[in-house]
């Protein structure tokens, strides 16, 4: 396949991924086109639950993948049983029912596994955990880290690890999302450092715009 590294990450998503089955589409969720496409080096996603969150994780790490050859991920939660959840209901069923990447870029031969998954064009990407020891992620080399489920995980103790996990790479992407519990963890932590951006919808009845906070 020719090089993809011209075509945005939201553009690539919508046509080559499959999601359960049919092509996927961000349609209903149009709020996460700036996320897919945006180049800052760090992100933040301080979301609800059932927002499709994980879904932009899985789909970040695959697009970038096929569009830069050789790129590494490094996918961090606070747990093995999330990070494996993770890696089998998401990241593994895009890879093998989205015909196209299936077809060009999952070969047999090449890591296939819950913490780590190889493709033709040399991209890896590993999946680990780490609450609040970074012995597991220490020592990888990556281009994009996400760090899923971030408000349980130790920001001291870890976060400052894994960004050296990106040390020699000229993307040094730093994706963080989660659902904050309280307002005392590090997802508040980061969301205080951040430009606290939210997305505003207008209401079809009355033509305001409202952000949903509740």
């Amino acid at each position: 396949m020719k090089s993809l590294g011209k075509y945005t990450r939201a553009y690539l998503a919508e046509r080559l991924l499959h999601l359960d089955g049919a092509p996927f589409s961000l349609k209903d969720y149009p709020f996460f086109y700036g996320v897919y496409n945006t180049d800052a080096r760090e992100t933040l996603l301080k979301t609800g639950r059932q927002v499709a969150k994980s879904t932009c994780c899985s789909n970040l790490m695959v697009t970038d993948s096929i569009r830069i050859p050789h790129f590494k991920t490094l996918y961090v939660t606070p747990s093995r049983d999330q990070t494996s959840k993770f890696s089998n209901t998401r990241l593994t069923k895009v890879l093998h029912y989205s015909p196209i990447i299936r077809r060009n870029y999952v070969d047999t031969s090449l890591p296939n596994n819950v913490f780590l998954q190889g493709l033709k064009n040399g991209s890896f990407m590993v999946l680990s955990y780490a609450c609040d020891d970074p012995d597991r992620v220490r020592g990888n080399t990556s281009d994009r880290n996400l760090l899923d489920e971030v408000q349980d995980i130790h920001y001291d103790a870890v976060i400052p690890v894994v960004k050296e996990c990106t040390a020699a790479s000229k993307y040094a992407y730093m994706t963080y999302c989660g659902t904050p519990k309280s307002m005392e963890n590090t997802i508040e932590f980061l969301w205080g450092r951040s430009t606290k951006a939210e997305w505003w919808m207008k209401c079809e009845g009355c033509t305001k715009f409202y952000y949903l906070d509740s």
